[in-house]
């Protein structure tokens, strides 16, 4: 089973090493694989380096992608951590 959603970095700083370690994070807590795209290019949502090298800045818009049996739980997690904004102001 896969699922796709675009969602909208919110937060002032854009994806830095801690935003990036609470998504992976929470990706590595599902079974299905995850990935996150940025203008045309994906990355391996579950590892750390390759979430950072996007260099997704405040306001980026990215699809994630998640396929395998809990994919609806995953994207549903990290929209929630998305609209969160991590935390952050």
């Amino acid at each position: 089973m896969e699922r796709v959603k675009k969602v909208r970095v919110l937060n002032r700083y854009g994806i830095h090493a801690r935003v990036a370690a609470q998504i992976v994070q929470t990706a590595l807590g599902f079974g299905s694989a995850f990935y996150i795209s940025l203008n045309g290019r994906e990355v391996d949502g579950k590892n750390l380096l390759s979430v950072l090298s996007l260099g997704a800045n405040a306001g980026s818009e990215l699809e994630l992608r998640a396929v395998g049996e809990d994919s609806d739980k995953l994207i549903d997690a990290m929209s929630r951590l998305f609209k969160s904004r991590f935390g952050e102001v």
